[in-house]
């Protein structure tokens, strides 16, 4: 009989524990400081270590790499707040999903390495100095998610400024159909259906660069520009956003999403390129 020892920041030991005890009929553990060692008692030979490497890269693939994520998060970001650092955590978990399956295979690898010549493993020296490319993975994973949280911020913030500004204008027209086709066509109609021409939007496209804009930004300027006490939306293409943020910034009782109507039936055609 031979034993292998695997040690881990006290930090990360529950969810190892919880699926060591599950596989393996024994299990000792000791506490020495800042890490807990599991010994796991086994017969000597590759079946036995083939079986700890599936487990250990399953863990470092799965529940681990959420820990790490926040460690990580705490350790380079640490002015976040805890309710930020939950937020940015839902931004990384979900990035994680892209991981290179190239990443799985080569961490594999490199346990199948270690544990040939080796009866002990420290898990997160071993991910962080022999699989750098997995931890390196973590942390730019962690940059992706502050980006993404910061930008998701910034957004909510000009929203509510919006929001707060629309409130103060008085309206200047009663009511406008939007028509919304693909991701960079609108239309504005009045109450009659007759077509509204927004000239100095050309003029800003003209200035700014039309690969520079978002059309939910002229669209919203338009909108703005306009002042509807109502707006009715005719929604082509089911993914818009730019419907959801009409709604935000006029509120509920001005928008009204349109289900089907002589307006969708005519200009819906766009999203076929007609």
């Amino acid at each position: 009989m031979s034993s292998l020892t695997i040690s881990v920041t006290n930090q990360i030991i529950e969810p190892l524990k919880e699926i060591l005890y599950k596989e393996f009929n024994a299990v000792n553990w000791r506490s020495e400081g800042l890490y807990t060692c599991l010994d796991l008692p086994g017969e000597s030979g590759f079946r036995f270590k083939s079986k700890v490497m599936n487990i250990l890269a399953r863990l470092i693939f799965n529940q681990l790499s959420y820990l790490w994520l926040k460690k990580i998060l705490q350790l380079n970001y640490g002015y976040f707040d805890r309710e930020e650092h939950q937020e940015i955590l839902v931004y990384a978990c979900k990035l994680l999903t892209s991981c290179p399956r190239s990443l799985y295979h080569s961490v594999y690898r490199a346990l199948a390495d270690h544990l040939i010549t080796n009866n002990q493993i420290n898990l997160e020296g071993f991910v962080r100095f022999r699989t750098k490319d997995y931890w390196h993975f973590l942390c730019k994973t962690v940059d992706s998610a502050v980006d993404a949280y910061l930008i998701h911020r910034e957004y909510q913030e000009f929203i509510k400024l919006l929001r707060y500004f629309v409130e103060l204008q008085e309206p200047k027209v009663e009511m406008v159909n939007v028509i919304i086709g693909n991701s960079d066509r609108f239309k504005i109609l009045d109450q009659d259906g007759n077509l509204i021409e927004m000239d100095y939007l050309e003029g800003i496209i003209l200035e700014i660069g039309h690969n520079e804009l978002d059309f939910e930004d002229l669209l919203i300027s338009a909108l703005i520009s306009i002042a509807p006490a109502k707006i009715i939306l005719h929604i082509c293409q089911a993914s818009s956003r730019a419907g959801q943020t009409i709604l935000s910034i006029f509120g509920k009782n001005r928008v009204l999403f349109c289900d089907d109507c002589v307006i969708c039936r005519n200009f819906c055609k766009w999203k076929k390129g007609k």
